[in-house]
């Protein structure tokens, strides 16, 4: 007997030390078929480019080509894809047709993953299968996606409901629900000024899986990456104008040069008519200083007219500039109707399901219900395509591709006491969003 307790406590520690390694192994996350990674290039949204890594290992883009990318890490991919864009002038189109060349910069290339491959959760789970992975995404929060745990409902319930369906469906329009509260806060604070979220705006949560801190880090993080977009945006275009200036600066001294320059052949030519008047001089040299002058003069003619050009485009880098915040603004202004319109749907849609759990006699979800502790087992693939067992808790920090073993023990008596119902809460509360005061 001790000899079966001390191997159970060595894979115990073992599994939680691969955990751990997994943990650590994600701040340092390598590609694998399946996950998409996105090009993009300041300035240049044609330039806006996704594509999946595909099972050679492979990605490729336009104007890149196709590159080596499986098992290493995103910033290796950056660099490679860097290296091949800064040696390039590209050809682009204007908004109006008019066709100009960029020169790529090193700095102006963003390389990203924006989708990983999914992580697949099975067992007592209300919806098994794939669920998207996110960065930092734990058991609880996999478990939330697939709808939550099966807890004790299903006894209370008895074989006649569709308890998983029902309650799934109870836990999904909460999500709903607490997701546009939670981004209607967001728009609001990009609008307004940043206010706490008053978590007493949405209904109690429906299990504890379903994680309002969870919406609240996804949402933020969004926010925090569309504002690091928009100040690129800016940079570009501050940085553009000045380059502008620059050199508006060297042709206006160029053309001083050359305005000197068309002054003295002008004034050459007259002097050589008039020695060749007086027979001082051969018709030879009176035809080199109107070449000489017609050459200055097509110079100069050159020099305006770059100059105009430079000049124009600063305008419309300068329109740019002021347009990019007020599209901004109104771009908020429409997520913000649309998600208000949205929140009045979700509201809607939870007070039915909560009604239907009422008519079949189930107690609506709570995440004040007492629940079993669920057993987490992770499948993991290693680098060396073996897979590996791992014993976890609804804290284990998850990887993409990874499998998620949920396990619950059997349901025992009837859940006593009765939670506050959503209804009341979703009749109670007005339309819009409430923000807490600071």
């Amino acid at each position: 007997m001790r000899f079966v307790h001390s191997s159970r406590a060595r894979l115990a520690i073992l599994g939680g030390a691969l955990l751990a390694a997994g943990a650590a192994a994600g701040a340092d996350y390598r590609l694998h078929p399946g996950d998409i990674v996105e090009m993009s290039v300041a300035g240049t949204p044609q330039l806006g480019l996704r594509a999946p890594l595909q099972l050679d290992g492979t990605l490729t883009f336009p104007l890149v080509g196709t590159i080596e990318a499986a098992d290493a890490t995103i910033a290796v991919v950056r660099d490679r894809i860097q290296t091949v864009l800064a040696s390039k002038v590209l050809r682009l189109h204007a908004n109006d047709g008019r066709e100009y060349l960029r020169a790529v910069e090193r700095e102006d290339v963003a390389v990203s993953i924006v989708e990983y491959r999914p992580v697949a959760i099975g067992g007592d789970v209300a919806r098994p299968g794939e669920v998207p992975f996110r960065p930092q995404m734990t058991v609880r929060q996999a478990i939330a996606s697939a709808g939550g745990t099966l807890p004790l409902l299903a006894a209370a319930a008895g074989p006649t409901f569709d308890v998983s369906g029902l309650r799934s469906d109870y836990v999904t329009a909460w999500l709903a629900l607490a997701a546009q509260h939670v981004r209607i806060w967001r728009l609001d604070g990009e609008l307004e000024g940043e206010a706490p979220f008053d978590a007493n705006a949405i209904p109690p949560s429906p299990s504890a899986e379903a994680d309002l801190d969870a919406l609240l880090a996804f949402e933020t993080a969004y926010g925090e990456t569309e504002r690091a977009e928009f100040s690129a945006q800016q940079e570009h275009l501050e940085r553009s104008i000045a380059q502008a200036d620059e050199h508006i600066v060297v042709l206006t001294e160029q053309q001083k040069n050359e305005e000197e320059g068309v002054a003295v052949d002008t004034a050459e030519l007259a002097r050589s008519g008039d020695l060749l008047t007086q027979g001082t001089v051969v018709h030879g040299r009176v035809t080199d200083a109107r070449r000489a002058l017609l050459m200055s003069s097509t110079r100069l003619l050159q020099t305006r007219s770059q100059l105009m050009q430079v000049r124009r485009n600063r305008e419309e880098l300068t329109r740019d500039l002021q347009r990019l915040a007020g599209e901004r603004r109104l771009d908020f202004l429409r997520q913000l109707q649309e998600a208000t319109v949205k929140l009045a749907s979700d509201r809607e849609r939870m007070h039915s399901i909560e009604q239907k759990l009422q008519l079949a006699g189930i107690q609506v979800p709570s995440g004040a219900q007492p629940a079993a502790e669920p057993t987490v087992v992770l499948y993991r693939q290693q680098a060396s395509a073996s897979t590996v067992r791992l014993e976890a808790d609804l804290d284990s920090a998850l990887e993409p591709g990874d499998f998620v073993q949920i396990s619950l023990a059997a349901a025992g008596a009837p859940v006593s006491g009765q939670a506050t119902p959503a209804s009341a809460f979703l009749r109670a509360r007005p339309a819009g969003l409430r923000m807490a005061s600071p």
